[in-house]
């Protein structure tokens, strides 16, 4: 009766963190703790909550400017296609590329082009509103998502607001 109920008692936390880890493969929800067992056990499903979150960030976004990459920007556009649709706004895409780009990598090394890539992604996100999304799809390409937009003269607007940043001299 004894081992049964230490069985029983070691076995439980772990079969029930197992669920968990697999119901959240089923339902997108990622997060598996707090299982309530305050041990061990617990400590593993933080760390596996943890790691996932860790790895999630890592999969949207991009590890140099930390912006979303091309994955979480297909998200967000499907998303925002969506809400204008039901909400019947508009939306516009920005597409951004820095014009020599290669020759300063090459001429001033990479290490350079890396913080002109940091910069500019600032610069940017400076000048959008917070519902708006800039992403890096790679290299010097940028993407910036404007939701509800209401006239073309607001995404002129808009679009003129970063090119005059872009104008100001920058200090790398």
């Amino acid at each position: 009766i004894i081992s049964s109920i230490l069985a029983d008692t070691i076995t439980q936390p772990i079969l029930r963190l197992y669920e968990r880890v697999k119901d959240s493969t089923n339902s997108n929800n990622i997060l598996c703790s707090p299982i309530g067992t305050n041990d061990e056990i617990e400590q593993l499903a933080k760390a596996f909550d943890e790691r996932t979150l860790s790895l999630q960030y890592e999969v949207e976004h991009d590890n140099l400017t930390s912006l979303p990459n091309r994955v979480l920007l297909l998200d967000r556009l499907n998303q925002s296609i969506k809400h204008a649709k039901q909400h019947d706004t508009k939306l516009a895409l920005l597409f951004i590329d820095l014009d020599h780009f290669k020759e300063i990598n090459d001429s001033l090394g990479h290490t350079i082009g890396d913080e002109l890539l940091k910069k500019v992604s600032l610069i940017i996100k400076d000048v959008i509103k917070e519902d708006d999304t800039v992403a890096r799809l790679g290299g010097d390409e940028f993407v910036v998502l404007i939701e509800d937009t209401k006239s073309t003269d607001d995404i002129i607007d808009y679009t003129q607001k970063i090119m005059d940043e872009f104008q100001k001299t920058q200090i790398i």
